[in-house]
């Protein structure tokens, strides 16, 4: 389910999407609305955008057997001008154009896939792959695998030999250099940390460069959250730790913010249309979920967060101040942000997604809570 809420919260309207895993924005029949890509237990959906925040049938998506959709990335891949999809870094669908996908082409890799990220990192015009495995508590590899431009890759080339276990993967010219760059959330004999690696434009990387947190690392997401063109981090473990960038990639400044138990995935949007970056963070705990926003000053700096709890004997979100269901859909430019929330909203939130979904000046957050019987 999706729901709208007005921040501080008044719940507007909601839209039905299936069970899903993981979901990205993107428009996937070009008709310059927005759309949503899920991944469910069987393949993904893909949920088409009509404007006004509303949404058309769920469109299901076969996968081969034993691919998995856990992870999705979107891109044009084979440069037919239709966004195309790559699923769990192993799986290419190429996009027809119209909100459908053709065969699926098995990827050429050999790693069991922990999170991957798409980018240009030889700076040919041909989207790549870099991959995270997942080696848990080994030496865990990652591999770059470059783009030949038709939906195929280049063989994988691995460059990763070190003992820390890389996670989480964001991709940013950190230095402003031309090249894409990767930041990677770390574990390591319970040192915890985020670390850099600067591109070099022909698809490998320099040593990384690491900055500790506090904590086991959840989720991480990149923004420039103060305006100063660089490109900031935002890090979720125990706290919500926030890492300013400098324009040569490095991030003397962290400030962390205390938002609830666990907080696990971040997006990053102008929720109130202040012209300035928010943040919207999910998290668990032992008791019920919560979504929590923190409005951003503009600075790099935030306000006290606005939590929104979750009663899990109904699975319906809870403000500060309830939220009274109103049926009036029309919106007004420059009005309040609004944030939707997935069906089941308690629990542990494996995805968060922000995009704007109707024709007003307003972002939405769509979000999905794990339960161990999914």
């Amino acid at each position: 389910m999706v729901m709208e809420l007005s921040v501080p919260g008044e719940t507007c309207w909601e839209a039905r999407l299936p069970a899903w895993r993981r979901a990205l924005i993107g428009d996937f029949n070009g008709d310059g609305v927005p759309d949503i890509a899920v991944s469910t237990s069987s393949g993904f959906s893909v949920v088409l955008g009509k404007g006004k925040g509303t949404f058309q049938p769920p469109i299901a998506v076969s996968l081969p057997p034993l691919a998995s959709s856990s992870r999705l990335a979107a891109g044009d891949f084979n440069r037919d001008g239709h966004l195309d999809l790559i699923t769990n870094g192993t799986t290419f669908l190429p996009g027809n154009g119209d909100g459908t996908f053709g065969t699926p082409v098995a990827v050429n890799s050999d790693l069991d896939i922990r999170s991957f990220v798409a980018g240009d990192f030889n700076n040919d015009g041909y989207l790549d792959l870099v991959d995270v495995g997942n080696g848990y508590f080994e030496t865990q590899p990652m591999q770059v695998l470059l783009g030949k431009g038709d939906g195929t890759f280049q063989a994988a080339r691995r460059f990763w030999n070190l003992p820390q276990i890389p996670d989480k993967v964001v991709a940013a010219d950190f230095n402003h250099d031309g090249n894409l760059d990767l930041a990677l959330t770390l574990l390591y004999n319970d040192a915890y940390g985020v670390a850099i690696l600067f591109g070099t434009g022909s698809g490998s990387f320099a040593p990384p460069v690491i900055y500790a947190t506090d904590s086991l690392l959840n989720g991480l997401g990149a923004a420039d959250l103060n305006g100063d063109g660089a490109v900031d981090l935002i890090a979720t473990g125990s706290l919500v730790d926030v890492f300013l960038g400098k324009s040569d990639g490095t991030f003397p400044t962290r400030v962390d913010y205390a938002l609830g138990v666990f907080p696990s995935q971040v997006a990053a949007g102008d929720f109130n249309s202040d012209g300035k970056l928010d943040l919207a963070v999910t998290g668990y705990g032992s008791g019920p979920g919560y979504l929590g926003i923190l409005f951003g000053n503009g600075d790099g700096t935030f306000q006290t967060p606005l939590l929104y709890t979750d009663n899990a004997s109904t699975g319906a979100p809870i403000a500060s101040r309830r939220p009274e269901r109103r049926r009036d859909r029309r919106c007004t430019r420059g009005g309040p942000g609004r944030i939707a929330l997935s069906q089941r909203a308690y629990g542990y939130r494996e995805s968060i997604v922000a995009g704007f979904w109707n024709d007003c000046d307003r972002i939405y957050i769509a979000e999905r809570a794990h339960h161990g019987d999914e």
